[in-house]
């Protein structure tokens, strides 16, 4: 049946339905386009949820208009879907000052922040599905995970933050909400790295690159972008600022966090008797 939600939304259930939404337009995304993988997705994150109406026609990442599609394919009758549409916008206001995900959420409603920062964060989600966290010292160890590239010093720093930050038991969502924080406030460990990168690259002082450069760079750089993704991907960057040849290194960076994160896969083995030590996920 049609899911049903309160007229007013609490903290956890519009996080509830943001989280449904944007992982219903990342497997979009990954799939392609293709409606039936689409479904299957989101049928996963939540049995609710029937998607196989959904449309592939929109080439961006525009989630203001997936929205009102992902509410139209769940919800169906159109006095719902503004009732549902109403309820969910005005949670949105109610709590994105206490939540960064919902502040994400938000300025993506509205088109200040671009597909690729919210896209980023879905591979927090991704590599959480399998690392325990119920610790600080969990945590420490998922940012190790999670940025490579960082000095020993920048993950002491990050996990000094996120202790003071969550000061009950960590947990996935939590650790979601710190991290989106630090990636609106651009204090990303691999989007300030990568700024610098580009503009170590950037020999000619454009403060920009083309198409050509950035497929260039990208496959030298990132081990799980292909050609076609990092075209596309620059292709979509650039439509956002109405087809210009160059895009700003700042707009790149968030791209290129995407590219770069999707090589970041879990250890393959892990020691049983520290998964026995922690807590479950919660």
């Amino acid at each position: 049946g049609v899911p049903k939600l309160p007229r007013r939304l609490t903290k956890d259930a519009v996080m509830q339905v943001i989280e449904e939404v944007l992982a219903a337009r990342w497997a979009q995304i990954n799939s392609g386009g293709d409606t039936d993988t689409h479904a299957a997705a989101a049928a996963a994150a939540t049995a609710a949820t029937s998607a196989s109406s959904l449309s592939s026609s929109s080439v961006d990442d525009n989630i203001h208009a997936f929205f009102y599609e992902w509410l139209d394919a769940v919800y169906v009758l159109p006095e719902t879907v503004v009732l549902v549409a109403f309820s969910v916008l005005a949670a949105v206001e109610e709590f994105w000052m206490v939540s960064s995900v919902v502040a994400l959420f938000m300025r993506a409603m509205e088109g200040e922040v671009d597909g690729p920062t919210w896209q980023y964060t879905m591979h927090y989600r991704r590599l959480l599905t399998t690392h325990p966290m119920g610790t600080t010292a969990d945590f420490n160890d998922f940012a190790a995970l999670l940025y490579p590239q960082a000095r020993e010093d920048e993950l002491l720093v990050l996990t000094s933050a996120f202790a003071v930050a969550v000061t009950d038991s960590p947990n996935p969502a939590t650790v979601v909400d710190f991290l989106t924080g630090r990636l609106l406030g651009k204090d990303d460990l691999r989007l300030k790295r990568l700024v610098k990168v580009l503009k170590y690259k950037d020999t000619h002082h454009r403060g920009a690159f083309n198409r050509t450069e950035f497929v260039e760079m990208s496959g030298k750089m990132f081990t799980a972008a292909t050609a076609d993704m990092a075209a596309r991907a620059f292709d979509r960057a650039a439509a956002r600022m109405e087809g210009v040849e160059r895009v700003p290194i700042e707009a790149l960076a968030r791209v290129a966090c995407v590219l770069d994160a999707a090589a970041v896969s879990p250890p393959a083995t892990q020691d049983p008797g520290a998964l026995l030590r922690r807590q479950p996920l919660q």
